[in-house]
């Protein structure tokens, strides 16, 4: 595999240093959680939780680095729906 070809450019470099920083967060939580609260990181609930932990900080990331993210589309919409039907 020493033939792969990265994508380059701003847009893919924020791409990818968005994914490396919700990596690193993700450890990080994990670690304080298992380390500092005793939880207990191998459990089903804990790790379901932890999925959508995964997917919210991907989209505080993104929009912080300006990376396109469909969650975060999905909530907009949402919320631009849901503003639309109160009046």
């Amino acid at each position: 595999m020493d033939n792969i070809i990265e994508f380059t450019g701003e847009y893919y470099t924020r791409q990818k240093r968005s994914q490396e920083f919700a990596d690193q967060l993700a450890l990080q939580f994990v670690e304080y959680a298992q380390d500092h609260l005793d939880i207990d990181v191998q459990n089903q609930q804990f790790m379901y939780d932890m999925a959508w932990v995964m997917k919210f900080t991907e989209v505080l990331i993104d929009n912080q680095l300006g990376v396109a993210n469909r969650l975060s589309k999905f909530m907009e919409n949402i919320k631009a729906s849901e503003s639309g039907s109160k009046k």
